[in-house]
């Protein structure tokens, strides 16, 4: 039976993801999270298909209205062990009820190593718009020096507004960009694993990294922000290995990352701290069919 995801559906969520080996692990504390960003609109597209108090199936769905052109990012994850009975193309069916409006573009993020899942994606018209690598660090934190004009500490919530002006500042010209809310950020530093280390330079924000944990053996580095006036004196490298390495403390035995495939630059960074690419990720469009 397909329903409405509710907050009590987390754990069940978690566990279906955690059964399908194409897929992100989750743990329950990181759905719930991130359900409840502001861009999901309380998580109010979100469908799940229960077998009694299994969840077998997800479709997280979410209308970027204020997207040029509008955006609806979605995503269905079916069980391996019922797959093949058509629940996919049930929440297929689904999505394209949803709210819409004109020229909105269906957007799937997948890796390109979910053949399984890219084939289904293409069966319905999706077609590859943008490419970014995977690349991941395990065991040993790289090291940089913090350069001599920088401080480095731990975000407070008072840094919230530094924070979010940075990263819009960042990844304001993507076309499915959102704004960080202060209910987006208290929800981030409730993440597990959450860590924040800001760069000051007199007393002022200039750069940041943002890190979490995907699960017990996963760290995340969620975005590198360095301001354009701090750059090319190594403050993102050390950033970075600062961040990797409270990641790595945590538990996980390694710390993955993504970026746009074409950023040579940010690509050369990371493989001179030791990160190395293992798989791309795929972002699918379609103009939704009206």
């Amino acid at each position: 039976m397909i329903s409405t995801y509710t907050d009590t559906e987390a754990a069940a969520v978690a566990a279906l993801l955690d059964g399908a080996p194409e897929v992100p692990k989750t743990s329950e504390a990181s759905f719930r999270s991130f359900a409840g960003q502001s861009f999901n609109r309380g998580a109010r597209d979100f469908r799940v298909f229960r077998s009694g108090d299994l969840c077998i199936a997800l479709m997280t769905s979410t209308l970027l209205s204020d997207a040029t052109p509008p955006v609806r990012h979605f995503r269905i994850v079916v069980h391996p062990g019922q797959r093949r009975e058509g629940l996919g193309a049930q929440l297929m069916a689904v999505l394209e009820k949803q709210e819409t409006l004109p020229n909105t573009v269906l957007q799937c993020n997948s890796q390109k190593s979910w053949l399984a899942g890219n084939a289904f994606l293409e069966h319905y018209g999706f077609h590859v718009a943008r490419r970014e690598l995977l690349m991941r660090i395990s065991g040993t934190a790289p090291s940089a020096l913090v350069p001599n004009e920088f401080t480095f500490r731990q975000a407070a919530p008072g840094d919230d507004h530094a924070w979010a002006s940075l990263h819009q500042h960042a990844y304001g010209c993507e076309g499915d960009f959102s704004p960080l809310t202060p209910e987006d950020l208290a929800l981030e530093r409730a993440s597990p694993g959450f860590t924040l280390i800001v760069a000051e330079r007199d007393g002022e924000v200039v750069g940041y990294c943002h890190g979490l944990d995907l699960d017990a053996s996963e760290g995340l580095i969620n975005s590198l922000v360095v301001r354009n006036d701090a750059r090319r004196v190594g403050l993102g490298a050390a950033l970075l290995a600062s961040t990797t390495k409270t990641l790595l403390s945590n538990g996980p035995t390694h710390v993955s990352l993504n970026v746009v495939s074409d950023n040579r630059p940010a690509i050369a960074l990371y493989e001179k701290m030791g990160f190395h690419s293992y798989d791309e990720i795929l972002t699918y469009h379609r103009l939704h069919r009206s």
